[in-house]
């Protein structure tokens, strides 16, 4: 994008500023985008597609753009588009991230749209039914999770609504997979469920002798018992629990292989790109009360294990607090808890398209022994 904007896209770009300058962190940005569409109902489809897309990289490069005035900014803005200037939004962090995540593809993926990434319910679907690569927005395709990627634009819904898969990043995807082994004939109790993308992988991967979903917000169940009526898979037993209460009775475990999915809530660093307003309200206070909670809700779910049952301990966090740290210290306090792994998934992915990346998560599998 060499050269001036045009009047017309600089008139966007100044709405788009004016967004921003208007919005106070309070609350998720997407949110305040939707009012702000709302209260201007003659924008748009292509209008809103522009504002959204603006405002985005506008947030992932802040700290470049907040204290300028109208002329400059436009002036660093072109730049940031032309590609000659970006914010490298994680270096400053280097404290808290994990060393082995590499910095730099960090950096890179928090300055793109995340792309969508479809995952069909079964093969048949994906390969003979289904010719998804000549669709519009096609990237590439994920042979060991059976998913496609699309850029970030592509609408997937009507795929959704008949029933042929389902949205979830490839990092998820591809977590729940590396436990899939354990999920087989055992019973499976997904404790922190959120909208149930992670237990249709259980599913997709895995045949649980039984399955249960909890979480503690009510709507959440809906959205997940909702997203599982447009799945080929039987609804599992859910239920509404506060995972940091240790009288929950709704779990029959077995008296072989059980395993816990503990999704855990997390700083949430590890998709920033979706949320970038997120990076910039990030304190190290908030990662203490996180770190917190984590230690409580796994406490919680491991004395609910039976012995020799396992419990995967995820995030979506990139901070070795959250993370390693807290296995360190969950270890220390808990006798008999046994690591069997634990590792990040994500990051740049291996595809014919250079520069794709996923969302990270972490994950670690642990066993009770005694």
């Amino acid at each position: 994008m060499n050269g001036l904007f045009s009047p017309y896209f600089q008139k966007q770009l100044k709405i788009a500023f004016e967004i921003i300058d208007n919005y106070s962190f309070n609350e998720p940005f997407h949110i305040h985008l939707k009012k702000k569409f709302q209260q201007n109902k003659n924008w748009g489809s292509k209008d809103r597609k522009n504002y959204r897309n603006i405002c985005y990289t506008i947030l992932r490069n802040y700290p470049l753009l907040k204290d300028l005035d109208t002329e400059n900014r436009i002036k660093t803005f072109q730049n940031i588009a032309d590609g000659e200037l970006k914010f490298k939004a994680f270096d400053e962090l280097t404290p808290y991230i994990d060393p082995s995540i590499k910095l730099e593809v960090l950096n890179q993926s928090f300055n793109q749209i995340a792309p969508v990434f479809f995952v069909p319910y079964s093969k048949s679907q994906s390969f003979e039914i289904l010719d998804l690569s000549k669709l519009n927005g096609y990237v590439g395709r994920l042979i060991d999770t059976d998913s496609f990627i699309f850029d970030g634009s592509s609408n997937l819904d009507p795929f959704v609504t008949e029933k042929l898969g389902y949205i979830q990043d490839f990092s998820s995807t591809a977590a729940i997979e590396r436990i899939s082994e354990y999920c087989n004939d055992a019973v499976v109790w997904d404790a922190c469920c959120a909208s149930g993308g992670k237990s249709l992988s259980v599913l997709k991967f895995s045949k649980p002798k039984r399955h249960y979903c909890s979480d503690i917000r009510p709507e959440i169940i809906k959205n997940l018992i909702n997203r599982f009526r447009l799945s080929p898979y039987e609804l599992p037993n859910t239920f509404v629990l506060d995972a940091r209460n240790s009288m929950n009775q709704d779990v029959e475990f077995d008296n072989q292989k059980n395993l816990i999915i503990a999704d855990l809530p997390c700083s949430g660093s590890g998709n920033w790109r979706r949320n970038p307003e997120n990076r910039w309200t990030f304190n190290e206070s908030t990662l203490v009360k996180y770190q917190e909670l984590q230690r409580s809700i796994f406490s919680s779910l491991y004395s609910k294990l039976p012995i020799g049952g396992y419990l995967y301990y995820m995030t979506c966090s990139i901070f070795h607090a959250e993370n390693q740290g807290n296995i360190k210290h969950l270890q220390a306090k808990h006798a008999g808890l046994k690591v069997e792994f634990q590792e990040y998934v994500g990051g740049e992915i291996d595809c014919k398209s250079t520069g794709i990346f996923s969302d990270y998560i972490f994950g670690c599998l642990v066993q009770k022994t005694q």
